[in-house]
């Protein structure tokens, strides 16, 4: 079990090697508390809670990765695949896509004239590629 206790807690993980799909979303639950709900191919999956900051790599399943509603400053890198990332309402997020055609959520940006409060962006890759995204 990986429990973060109180205070903001980063999980850092790599699951680069796997070529199945890898599935991790964070949820706050009550307080300050977190739960993740998570999927590792026929891997076993760790019981993951009270960690609010995400530092993953994965591998080249079609690969989702989400922190919800959630805050703080990530570190996402997905590999090939078409993949899913979605860094949560604020903070200093840093993804990498990899190969393939990847879709990154931003959500609740804190300047909303300047852009929708959803932003929707669909990135292809030709090459490797990073993406920074800055959420101010």
């Amino acid at each position: 079990m990986i429990d973060g206790g109180v205070g903001i807690d980063t999980w850092k993980d790599d699951f680069s090697a796997l070529t199945s799909t890898v599935s991790v979303t964070l949820t706050a639950t009550t307080g300050a508390n977190t739960g993740a709900a998570i999927s590792l191919g026929s891997l076993p999956v760790p019981t993951v809670k009270n960690v609010e900051k995400l530092n993953l790599s994965t591998g080249s399943g079609n690969d989702s990765i989400s922190v919800g509603t959630l805050a703080y400053n990530d570190n996402v890198s997905t590999g090939s695949g078409t993949d899913t990332i979605n860094v949560g309402t604020g903070g200093s997020d840093y993804v990498n896509g990899g190969d393939g055609v990847d879709l990154g959520y931003l959500t609740g940006l804190s300047r909303p004239e300047l852009l929708p409060s959803t932003l929707i962006m669909m990135i292809t890759r030709i090459s490797r590629g990073v993406l920074s995204i800055l959420i101010m």
